[in-house]
């Protein structure tokens, strides 16, 4: 508690004048109040999201779970009867609400809920034996469990693997770690990102937005030991590290494409 206290009073010291201004900024020209995102991302203490993307104030939206997990309609109904949840709520506040246009979701290397689940599938423990973690992963992680059980099946355990969205979104495939650089729970963690799209386009709260392209999910990794984050590209069918060399190409990819135009492919589904 010490570090965290004596944080708190150099934030005071250093960086809350600031901060509180662009906050007075924000709210006296409500105009250049324009989010880029919702972030959707792991809660290791590991991932620093607004430094490790260099946000500021009013930049982006972030929502952090175990596993960086948005529930499929199966779980909490597509009309959220059954289980209304925090990213459901998130999703709707920021979507529908304040009109966000993209969804990041971002996982991670050596993530711990994803180790978890990599030993639900190694160990075969009983459920009844599982803490509350792994109970809430076999619930809400049970479609990326049923794709890693076929990316170990298939070539050098690379896929590819078939994402079928709802209408909303066009299926895609993808190859998971083509290089052959990953071992096989980072390989998981990549694998379940990608199945957070195919999560996203059961919500039926959420078609018509995804249908009109006022929404568009992005399939974000990034490697912890490195610092380099991948971003999934729908036209190669697999993540490619962000870079100097790269980022116009991926930013015009992420500009140009559809979701609903199968002409179009790009880094969105």
């Amino acid at each position: 508690m010490d570090k965290i206290m004596r944080g708190v009073l150099r934030y005071r010291n250093v960086y809350r004048a600031q901060v509180a201004q662009e906050v007075r900024h924000l709210r006296e020209h409500p105009e250049t109040f324009h989010p880029e995102a919702l972030w959707i991302t792991c809660m290791d203490c590991r991932l620093l999201p607004s430094f490790q993307t260099q946000t500021r104030t009013g930049d982006m939206f972030v929502i952090r779970n175990s596993g960086n997990l948005i529930p499929h309609s199966m779980h909490c109904g597509e009309d959220l009867q059954v289980h209304p949840s925090c990213e459901t709520a998130a999703l709707d506040l920021c979507c529908r609400v304040a009109h966000i246009n993209n969804v990041i979701v971002c996982g991670h290397s050596d993530c711990k809920a994803m180790n978890a689940l990599y030993d639900i599938i190694s160990s075969g423990s009983p459920p009844e034996k599982d803490g509350p973690l792994k109970m809430y992963l076999r619930r809400y992680a049970e479609p990326t469990l049923t794709k890693f059980e076929t990316l170990i099946k298939s070539p050098k355990m690379q896929g590819p693997i078939q994402f079928d969205c709802s209408p909303a979104l066009k299926p895609f495939r993808a190859f998971i770690d083509p290089e052959g650089v990953l071992n096989e729970k980072d390989k998981l963690s990549q694998l379940n990102v990608l199945q957070q799209m195919e999560n996203l386009s059961s919500l039926r709260f959420l078609q018509d937005h995804l249908k009109q392209e006022r929404v568009f999910p992005h399939a974000w990794w990034f490697h912890l030991d490195t610092g380099d984050y991948h971003i999934f590209d729908f036209k190669e069918e697999r993540f490619i590290k962000l870079t100097d060399d790269n980022v116009e190409t991926v930013l015009g990819l992420a500009a140009k494409a559809s979701p609903t135009d199968n002409d179009k492919k790009g880094l969105l589904p």
